[in-house]
């Protein structure tokens, strides 16, 4: 993800076919209650993303398990749903909307973690919506369709709590991906008590500037500094930007590299969307830079958050106001 990168490439957003009401295998929580929960749609629109924050992505009180289908998590909790965005690349009708929103509430083929699991970046959602709850507060719903085959979705309980959960399109087996990558368990040798020093090069200084509707983004300046590393361990990076307008942030990108060797190279975003400040609007953008460490190794749909023994080694936000 370095180099020249447009928005649009960055979010791919796959077009849904039939995979999202393929029958899948599954033992129903209560077929009638779920009949039950009503599901409406707005007439009006409203602004189809806003970024979560990471207080919500990743819990300071989050845990490594996998805490089962969705439908179990909200089952008899849940009163009513309204959309209020729906992607019309995504879905041809609101009945087809629908139809993905009693499955997902009655299937148990899906998963539930308490924190963003998957390693990816977000697009807009495919479809937002706000949930009514027999008890506590109105939460909200977040699905998106890609990447293709999954279904993927944030949810947020009458109590507040988000769950981040997926459903995969294809039947596999326990230990393979809906891809066909294989699942790299965590490093059972790994040991993050005992730890070695390692020279790594940070950045001291971002660049931001802007051409018409673009960002070039560049780190000039790199200093040394010794991280303490465990032993055994997987170390990777983690860059997240953002622009932040009258009090509002808006997620641009995210990037996930293994290993600790910061590269310094130009990168420029492409702005798109309503979220874009027009020319003369003060912004700010945001570049948050981690340094990790975790058992669990790199691989294809990386999560370094589910790792036991996960840790941040090294964090800066790099912030530049741009008029």
């Amino acid at each position: 993800m370095r180099g020249a990168l447009a928005l649009p490439n960055l979010f791919v957003i796959f077009m849904v076919a039939s995979c999202f009401l393929l029958p899948c295998p599954a033992f129903p929580v209560d077929d009638a209650k779920v009949a039950d929960i009503s599901i409406a749609f707005t007439n009006l629109p409203v602004a189809p993303w806003l970024t979560l924050p990471p207080e919500v992505m990743n819990p300071p009180d989050r845990d490594s398990k996998e805490h089962g289908p969705l439908a179990n998590i909200v089952a008899g909790h849940i009163a009513g749903v309204t959309v209020t965005w729906l992607d019309a690349k995504h879905f041809k009708s609101q009945n087809e909307a629908q139809q993905l929103l009693r499955e997902l509430l009655n299937n148990t083929n899906t998963q539930t973690w308490t924190y963003h699991v998957w390693s990816f970046a977000d697009a807009v959602p495919s479809l937002i919506a706000t949930v009514k709850h027999s008890v506590g507060k109105e939460g909200k719903w977040l699905v998106w369709a890609s990447p293709s085959p999954g279904v993927y979705w944030a949810y947020q309980d009458g109590s507040g709590k988000w769950w981040w959960g997926m459903r995969d399109s294809l039947t596999t087996p326990v230990n393979s991906r809906f891809d066909g990558f294989p699942i790299i368990p965590a490093n059972a040798n790994a040991n993050p008590t005992n730890r070695s020093p390692i020279a790594v090069r940070v950045p001291t200084t971002m660049r931001v500037v802007r051409h018409g509707d673009s960002l070039t983004i560049s780190f000039p300046l790199l200093q040394t500094t010794n991280l303490m590393i465990g032993q055994n361990m997987a170390t990777g990076i983690t860059r997240e930007e953002s622009i932040r307008s009258v009090g509002i942030a808006s997620r641009l990108g995210m990037s996930l590299q293994g290993g600790l060797a910061f590269e310094s190279s130009t990168n420029v975003f492409t702005l798109s969307g309503d979220a874009v400040p027009q020319p003369g609007q003060e912004f700010t953008f945001e570049c948050q830079l981690t340094l990790f460490e975790t058992d669990l190794p790199s691989q294809h749909l990386w999560s370094p958050q589910s790792g036991k023994h996960y840790k941040v080694l090294w964090a800066h936000t790099f912030k530049e106001t741009i008029k």
